[in-house]
């Protein structure tokens, strides 16, 4: 497609489409229904202007000039409300929402069995958002295998609603706050845990995806997914990235975390076999140091490894160079802390997903 034609065309709700396109539409359309991905105008540009740039950069760039990114629609699997205290209706038409993920597959490669298989996980902007096609690129042009990836949907968004956080609010509410007990005797966070597991069953649903080599990354609420995911203990997920994510204990009080000490104990020491980076900004407001520490406390009562990568006078949003637009002193890009945590996820899931 010339560059004319990418800047003029439309964006259609479940539409395939190939990946780098978007670099060249004009924002005006980016920030549009019915297919919105950005938050603004200047949003958009600024991350188009950075993706550009860096495709010369991508080690695998060349490689991958043509991924497809095609809408996949999944669901949760159903609850057994035998197995949950306090489930209510509200929960359970929650968890009948489809999803509405992206795959990104380079289109040479798809018959290419078997691949590795990485989720990625949204931040509060939800899944239809530019800055997720440019990390989704990034990602695969910088992994000396061929992989295919899931843009996850955590909030039942199928054309950028979430960018009102009117729509966005209380569906966020309603992920965060039902912490309910299962049938193990494990409080968890219920509503996100399964939207969680969807997403990784979806991926593992794709015919040339291997099912024991499933990676995660995640930003802001994503990184909190990511938090999430490793305290599942699924199988065949190796490794997981959170970028400045919002993480803590899994949203427990007290008395729920030592509940959830004693019947681990009593289950016995169960090891979940993959290893966590978190990149995280010092001067993130959203995330304190007792956070951060609960958080790496969790995941070890089940047996997780994890790194903690603390970025000195870095805000919240580091990764994303719209972030100097935003007017909140909360959040901002920092140029240093994005590319070497960059490195280190690329690191990790060179060394964790290349095979055995």
């Amino acid at each position: 497609m010339s560059s004319r034609e990418s800047k003029a065309r439309k964006l259609c709700v479940g539409e395939a489409i190939t990946l780098r396109d978007l670099i060249e539409v004009d924002p005006k359309v980016l920030v549009s229904n019915p297919s919105r991905l950005a938050k603004d105008e200047g949003f958009a540009k600024e991350v188009q202007m950075i993706w550009k740039a860096e495709i010369r950069e991508f080690p695998y760039g060349q490689d991958h000039a043509f991924l497809k990114s095609t809408p996949l629609i999944y669901y949760c699997d159903e609850v057994d409300e035998r197995h949950y205290d306090s489930i209510n209706d509200e929960v359970a038409e929650f968890l009948k929402m489809p999803l509405y993920g992206n795959l990104i597959q380079n289109p040479t490669n798809a018959q290419e069995s078997k691949v590795p298989g990485i989720v990625l996980f949204h931040t509060g902007a939800g899944p239809n958002d530019i800055f997720m096609r440019w990390k989704a690129d990034a990602l695969i042009s910088s992994l000396p295998y061929n992989c295919s990836v899931l843009i996850a949907d955590l909030v039942s968004d199928s054309d950028g609603e979430s960018w009102d956080p009117k729509k966005y609010g209380p569906k966020r509410k309603i992920m965060m706050d039902k912490i309910l007990k299962g049938k193990d005797g494990i409080w968890r966070r219920t509503i996100l845990q399964q939207r969680i597991k969807a997403a990784i069953k979806a991926l593992k649903g794709v015919h040339n995806v291997d099912p024991q080599r499933i990676g995660a990354m995640g930003w802001c609420l994503g990184g909190r997914a990511v938090s999430e995911l490793a305290r599942m203990n699924l199988n065949g997920v190796r490794c997981a990235v959170s970028f400045h994510g919002v993480v803590d204990n899994g949203g427990l009080d007290e008395a729920q975390l030592e509940e959830n000490r004693e019947t681990i104990a009593a289950l016995g020491q169960r090891i979940n076999e993959l290893e966590v980076l978190l990149c995280n900004g010092a001067e993130d407001p959203f995330v304190s140091n007792d956070d951060l520490e609960a958080c790496r406390n969790s995941l070890a009562l089940v047996g997780v490894k994890t790194t903690l990568v603390n970025y000195e006078n870095t805000l919240h949003g580091f990764t994303n160079p719209a972030q100097d637009l935003n007017p909140s002193p909360s959040f901002g890009y920092n140029e240093k802390a994005a590319k070497s945590s960059w490195e280190e996820g690329i690191k990790l899931f060179r060394q964790s997903l290349m095979g055995n």
